[in-house]
């Protein structure tokens, strides 16, 4: 029967949201691979959405937005979720699309003097961005 499932199977935890800029060295150094990760399947589902720069994660700006997304999915889709879920996601992806098209248009990346090192110093930077960071405290 259509949506029996959600009403027999306990919900399941969904994972916290992350707050980017209370993120510990560690939490750092595992959310920068996963959201790197995300980002990418993100544009390969959706080729024809908002193209993102090479240097994206070097924009604390667009981090904490698709970080943002990110947890918004999870939570969209997560089991024992409402139905509706999926839709509101991408209601919510359309407003951070929008978005993210009107800050990527500030950024001037590729202008002279504003050039970023490229898109492979990526290791180095989520080093740099760990050290920088407080170590756990509890």
């Amino acid at each position: 029967m259509f949506g029996r499932r959600a009403m027999t199977e306990p919900a399941k935890a969904s994972p916290e949201p992350v707050f980017w800029p209370k993120l510990t060295a560690g939490d750092a150094a595992e959310e920068w691979p996963a959201l790197r990760e995300w980002v990418t399947r993100l544009g390969e589902r959706f080729p024809h959405a908002v193209r993102l720069p090479a240097c994206w994660w070097r924009h604390n700006d667009l981090v904490e937005l698709l970080a943002a997304l990110r947890d918004y999915e999870r939570a969209s889709y997560r089991a024992g979720g409402p139905m509706t879920g999926p839709v509101e996601f991408h209601r919510a992806f359309r407003e951070v699309e929008l978005r993210l098209e009107l800050w990527i248009k500030r950024l001037n990346c590729g202008l002279p003097g504003r050039e970023h090192d490229g898109p492979n110093d990526w290791q180095a930077f989520v080093k740099a961005d760990a050290a920088a960071r407080p170590e756990r405290t509890d």
